[in-house]
């Protein structure tokens, strides 16, 4: 254990046994939790991940479409996901006129599939081309296929991912008037994600319009009406139609598809500090260095996304080492995890693992990752201080804060 005090503290650029008895790690008890100039973040050089296959000709169209160049793995997804859909969704529903056996096996493969090759792929590109269309103004219309067309493959009514994440969520900040808040609930509890689940995929057809009446979004409104005024009613008369088929092509997908949207969106603002939950810095965090952000649009920097919604998604681990983020995500005290996603975070808390979470994937800010050349001295925060810390964050927020203060806080 000395030898290892006495490594640890050459390499850091200490000459003496002063780090070993200031920062607790080196006494053996207890541990201190891994600092970010400790690694390197492989996601400001990995690649990308986010489509299966290049299709021939995809290149050459973007080329022609797209406003830039970087957003090329959104079109070859685009293509993956119409390649695969249109034929086989059609052979689903076809296979209707078979015997239930097979209509049951092929259902089953047609969404284990989709939700092994697609479903969080497309719905973190349906979120980064709502804050910013990737297309070129006179192309604007193919952005259609991605926010108009699509999302009924993946359960989700049209019209409705727009005003619920951009219009409600980002202004509302996860407040009150936020209907997919995680605020008032205790976040420890499986219970509580329940009944949050319950009010996300259930009556999001009720309350998504009522919030855009309170807010006086009429055109939004009207769009919402018609959207789910057809999208429950065409999914009945398709039932006729093709009973199994649309149960398996449309019904498991919308169910699944709000239930993935509902325990990310909770997995994300699962740590809210109650003392701040009006900072972007205190109602979600990071995970960078995972190989989820190489399929997701670099979708761990969530944080960062708060802050800057329009900030191009392969910026994103770039904008986030710059030294004037760092100062100011150590100065207020941001979380950060590395080798873990969202997903995987809320299973860590809601199954009673925060220390684990702690102790293999929480990240500290230290002065030398924002200056390398800043080796002097500091006080590591022990695993105990950010268990503690981050159950201090799952405790209910009181009612009350709204998003025009939270905005007014930052």
């Amino acid at each position: 254990l000395k030898l290892f005090c006495l490594l640890h503290c050459e390499v850091s650029g200490s000459s003496s046994w002063q780090i070993h008895l200031k920062r607790k790690m080196c006494k053996g008890s207890p541990q201190r939790v891994q600092c970010l100039h400790e690694f390197k973040n492989a996601d400001l050089t990995a690649k990308r991940n986010e489509w299966h296959i290049s299709l021939p000709g995809v290149a050459a169209l973007g080329q022609v479409v797209l406003r830039d160049q970087r957003d090329l793995p959104m079109l070859y997804l685009t293509s993956n996901i119409l390649a695969w859909l249109i034929p086989m969704g059609s052979l689903v529903i076809y296979a209707h006129m078979n015997e239930w056996q097979y209509r049951t096996w092929l259902g089953l493969g047609y969404v284990v599939s989709w939700l092994i090759l697609f479903v969080e792929r497309y719905i973190l590109m349906l979120h980064y081309h709502s804050h910013l269309n990737i297309f070129k103004p006179e192309y604007r219309w193919m952005g259609y296929i991605i926010s108009g067309l699509l999302p009924v493959a993946f359960g989700i009514p049209m019209a409705t991912y727009y005003m619920h994440h951009v219009i409600m969520h980002h202004v509302e900040n996860n407040h009150d008037e936020d209907i997919s808040s995680t605020e008032k609930y205790d976040r420890t509890k499986i219970s509580s994600f329940l009944r949050y689940w319950a009010r996300f995929t259930l009556l999001i057809g009720l309350e998504l319009p009522i919030y855009a009446y309170k807010r006086k979004r009429w055109m939004w409104l009207a769009a919402l009406t018609a959207s789910m005024g057809l999208f429950y009613p065409v999914m009945w008369m398709l039932m006729a139609i093709s009973n199994s088929g649309t149960f398996w092509v449309f019904c498991v997908p919308h169910m699944v598809g709000l239930t993935a949207m509902a325990f990310g969106n909770y997995s994300q603002h699962i740590f809210v500090d109650p003392d701040n939950a009006n900072s972007n810095y205190a109602l979600t965090y990071n995970c960078l260095d995972t190989a989820g952000n190489q399929t997701t649009f670099n979708d761990g920097y969530h944080v960062l996304h708060h802050l800057q919604a329009r900030l191009h998604w392969k910026e994103l681990p770039e904008t986030f080492h710059t030294k004037e983020v760092l100062e100011t995500m150590r100065a207020n005290k941001a979380i950060n995890f590395r080798s873990i996603h969202f997903f995987d975070v809320g299973i860590h808390v809601l199954s009673g693992n925060l220390r684990r979470l702690v102790e293999k994937y929480y990240v500290h800010i230290s002065r030398q990752s924002i200056d390398p050349e800043d080796k002097s001295e500091e006080e590591i925060p022990t695993v105990d201080e950010v268990v503690a810390m981050l159950e201090h964050r799952l405790k209910p927020v009181p009612a009350g804060m709204s998003g025009k203060e939270a905005k007014k806080g930052e």
